[in-house]
């Protein structure tokens, strides 16, 4: 399952990446996690590709060129974030699950 997810996420940054990073050619290019599992994904106002981690408890960004970072302050211990999406405000929505949340 954790490749299938790596793997959408590759797909989804073959769309929003420069072709130098090896779209114009049709291949598909894959950045690790680093061991995270992700599960949602939107692409933000800042250029980045932000996803929920719900077995961890953190929300993550990756950048055009791979780099992942990991967030964990302000989400509630076990929260489960899942669904992730931009608000009209520019700002990045998801839902904590477990915690019956809403967070920003």
């Amino acid at each position: 399952m954790n490749r299938l997810l790596t793997t959408l996420l590759a797909v989804v940054l073959i769309g929003v990446t420069a072709p130098t990073q090896g779209t114009a050619t049709g291949g598909l290019t894959e950045f690790p996690t680093g061991g995270v599992r992700p599960s949602d994904i939107v692409a933000g106002p800042d250029g980045n590709l932000w996803f929920t981690e719900p077995g961890s408890s953190r929300i993550g960004s990756i950048t055009p060129n791979g780099a992942v970072t990991g967030f964990t302050q302000g989400l509630s211990a076990d929260s489960w974030p899942w669904g992730i999406t931009v608000g009209p405000d520019g700002n990045i929505w998801f839902t904590e699950w477990q915690a019956d949340q809403i967070g920003r």
